[in-house]
């Protein structure tokens, strides 16, 4: 059977390798599963030979390879925008200069490492958001919206999609970016950006979207899209603070202590940024499925791992049916772009509707005795592990689950879990302090 290997490296976030055999994902893992790297951008070697290994064969069995980013793409807009920015917009060259590099190169670096000789294809980032969402969907016809903050210089693109074709309507280039606008108040906010924005959408409940106003001057709909206005960042020159001094003369100073309690003032601030964000989403899905002639809509890219605004997408029946991979992420790129290796190699592709995030490595009784042995720890065999984990948990317990397949994407979906009972706010502190680290 035909096999097509996706791969995803040397961007802002973690890097992964998807496996495909006749069109149907039989085995994805991001790499930082193995490397124990939070979103490790490196070369998915690791991620790379558990794919293979689980198939069973070598990557002589490769139809092809995919990539998913095309860095030749688009050379012309990054010219004129270094220009419209220079000097200030150096720091980018610089920030930038080496991963460019070696996304140039990677097609010497995929034939030296595993030593293969086939089809390679440097494919368009959001075109690969695109197929990792349609051709995973159990839709015959949808429209398509992806939404990050960069690929290929592009943040934002829309089409649609028919059996085993994609086409595309539109697209909005970087800095125009959905995905960096979170960034930059994540970082105001006090969080980390690109890691912590689903702690800012966590946050915004507690506030109050009071600066409609003012966030109706940052970002708007348009006709054709959407207008973020420039003037309150500076990551469109590669410059940190991603935000400018116009945003801290419109909110005031930045938030630098988010492990302490959050004024009510911040609360608002990431309430009316997710209001406003949520707005622009739906005229979005609304040009697109209009666009599509479909009540049908996949979405993919980072901005649609706000599972917040896309809840609501659907509560406000803006579409009849919405799918979303489990790696909506850049982790999807890699399935997209296993996708588009096997349509462009083979010349057809087989739809098989992706149900289930379990696609990683799974580990039998042995492998697990013998981590346990070598972490110093002590085990008992259970009869039934759930009767027996209930019980821990409804006195206050933490319990940390493993099954199966390990999930692909950023979701804990009952494989590798933390389960507590959520009636206690000590159990919440519990799990928040001393277990996930965080606020």
């Amino acid at each position: 059977m035909p096999y097509a290997l996706g791969v995803i490296c040397y961007g802002w976030h973690e890097a992964a390798a998807v496996l495909v055999r006749d069109g149907e994902v039989i085995a994805a893992a991001e790499e930082e599963r193995f490397s124990r790297q939070k979103f490790d951008p490196n070369f998915p070697e690791q991620a790379i030979a558990f794919c293979l290994n689980h198939a069973g064969i070598s990557s002589r069995d490769l139809s092809a390879i995919g990539y998913g980013f095309d860095p030749r793409r688009r050379l012309g807009s990054k010219a004129l925008h270094l220009v419209r920015y220079f000097p200030a917009s150096m720091q980018l060259v610089t920030k930038r200069g080496k991963l460019l590099q070696r996304m140039n190169q990677i097609e010497g670096e995929l034939r030296d490492r595993l030593d293969f000789t086939g089809k390679i294809y440097r494919l368009n980032h959001h075109l690969c958001h695109a197929a990792s969402t349609f051709f995973a969907s159990p839709f015959d016809r949808a429209a398509i919206l992806t939404l990050d903050g960069a690929g290929d210089w592009e943040s934002c693109w829309w089409g649609v999609g028919e059996n085993a074709s994609i086409e595309q309507f539109n697209a909005i280039d970087w800095p125009q970016s959905l995905g960096h606008l979170y960034a930059a108040f994540t970082e105001y906010l006090g969080f980390k950006p690109f890691s912590d924005e689903y702690k800012v959408m966590g946050l915004a409940p507690y506030g109050e979207a009071k600066y409609g106003d003012r966030f109706a001057d940052i970002l708007y709909p348009t006709p054709t899209g959407y207008h973020l206005n420039l003037d309150y960042f500076q990551f469109q020159t590669g410059h940190f603070p991603r935000y400018g001094s116009k945003l801290i003369e419109t909110f005031g100073q930045p938030l630098h202590d988010s492990g302490n309690e959050i004024p009510t003032h911040y609360c608002n601030v990431a309430a009316s940024l997710q209001a406003q964000l949520e707005t622009v989403i739906f005229h979005m899905a609304r040009l697109a499925t209009e666009k599509a002639d479909s009540r049908n809509l996949c979405l993919a890219g980072g901005v649609a791992m706000n599972s917040v605004a896309n809840g609501k997408i659907v509560a406000k029946g803006l579409v009849d049916r919405l799918y979303i991979p489990p790696c909506a992420s850049d982790a999807g790129v890699a399935l997209g772009a296993a996708y588009l290796a096997h349509l462009y190699s083979m010349e057809h592709l087989k739809r098989h509707p992706v149900q289930s995030a379990q696609l990683g490595p799974e580990y039998g009784d042995e492998a697990i005795s013998s981590a346990i042995q070598n972490a110093g720890l002590q085990a008992e065999a259970i009869d039934e592990p759930a009767k027996v984990a209930a019980g821990l948990i409804a006195t206050g317990k933490v319990i940390g689950w493993f099954q199966g397949r390990m999930e692909f994407g950023p979701r804990a979906l009952g494989h590798r879990s933390i389960l507590a009972d959520p009636r206690g706010r000590e159990v919440q502190r519990r799990v928040n302090v001393q277990i996930k680290f965080r606020e």
